[in-house]
């Protein structure tokens, strides 16, 4: 709600944290923290039912992901902490290894619930499809962005009947933590 007390930079950095998919991503961490010290176990493991479970493994276009734990959600996602295993070619051999990633699931929790790890979208498919295409998009202008401060996306790909994008990830705590320590 609009308060003319509040100065016009309060509504434009408002809208950046919530729209600017990087510091979404930190905000769905510190909601998700929120949600857990006010919510008892029985409420919370009603609310885990929509993750997917952990060491669930997802298979990209070019990349394998196998699911660590959940960092936070929002209106349209989950994002989760994942492993991605890799190669690297060297001048005298060859290693695989793994990297640490950020997937956003689209997961509309009003909207959708899972069954296993498949994502059903009720009878609001049309409107689900929809917002699908837009996240897939924000994944497409995402990776054309390059500044240190903004995430890569490293692959957007359908699984699950739902679509994830996978971005870099940048360890250093949620957006109230940096908050607290400046």
């Amino acid at each position: 709600t609009y308060n003319s007390k509040r100065p016009a930079h309060f509504y434009l950095l408002f809208a950046i944290l919530v729209v600017y998919p990087p510091f979404n991503r930190l905000i769905h961490r510190s909601y998700l923290y929120l949600q857990q010290s006010i919510m008892d176990s029985s409420e919370m493991e009603e609310i885990s039912k929509h993750y997917l479970p952990i060491d669930s493994i997802l298979k990209g276009q070019d990349y394998q992901y196998r699911i660590l734990k959940v960092l936070g959600e929002g209106t349209f996602g989950i994002t989760y902490l994942a492993k991605a295993k890799v190669s690297v070619d060297g001048k005298l051999g060859h290693l695989y290894t793994e990297i640490d990633v950020a997937i956003k699931e689209f997961f509309m929790k009003e909207m959708n619930t899972r069954t296993g790890t498949a994502v059903d979208s009720g009878s609001q498919s049309g409107m689900f499809h929809s917002y699908r295409n837009k996240f897939r998009k924000e994944a497409m202008n995402l990776s054309r962005m390059q500044h240190a401060g903004i995430v890569k996306v490293l692959e957007v790909f359908e699984q699950n009947n739902t679509s994830y994008i996978v971005m870099e990830f940048m360890n250093g705590g949620s957006l109230d933590d940096y908050i607290l320590r400046k």
